[in-house]
């Protein structure tokens, strides 16, 4: 995982060049692996799907490259749970992961952070950035939805 301003400014150049995505450090997700149910623990590994399962949770560069990934937790979990006990998530509210500081975006005076591309099970915050609802009609959010999910 990068861990210098450099680094991860990098990385971000990739997603503005692959994806017209400015200021993009990766994109996140979470993805139930089916497991048989381990003895004596039922609910714990039973998903919202119906089918016992462990939570794989990635951040991968735009190139799909792992850049970090954690595995194991319970099913019944969801990926913004899972990641709220991870250590990129400690890393990330704590300002410990050597993110580059707000800058302008390209050619704007426009100042934004260095964000991670996430769907609505995550939590939105200054790092983590998710879609518009989609019951929004608005052209513009249609757009960055489309431009957001792209990646994922």
């Amino acid at each position: 995982m990068p861990s210098t301003p450099q680094e991860w400014t990098a990385v971000a150049a990739d997603f503005e060049r692959r994806w017209q995505f400015p200021h993009c450090i990766g994109a996140m997700n979470g993805k139930h692996v089916e497991i048989e149910c381990p003895p004596n623990s039922v609910s714990d590994f039973i998903n919202y799907m119906g089918f016992f399962s462990i939570v794989l949770l990635a951040l991968v560069d735009a190139n799909y490259n792992f850049l970090f990934v954690d595995i194991g937790c319970h099913g019944r979990i969801s990926d913004g749970g899972v990641f709220k006990h991870t250590k990129l998530h400690t890393l990330l509210n704590s300002k410990q992961l050597g993110l580059p500081n707000i800058a302008p975006l390209q050619n704007s005076n426009l100042l934004a952070p260095y964000v991670i591309v996430a769907d609505d099970a995550f939590a939105l915050n200054e790092n983590v950035m998710k879609p518009y609802s989609h019951q929004s009609n608005e052209v513009q959010k249609r757009i960055f939805n489309y431009r957001l999910s792209r990646h994922e």
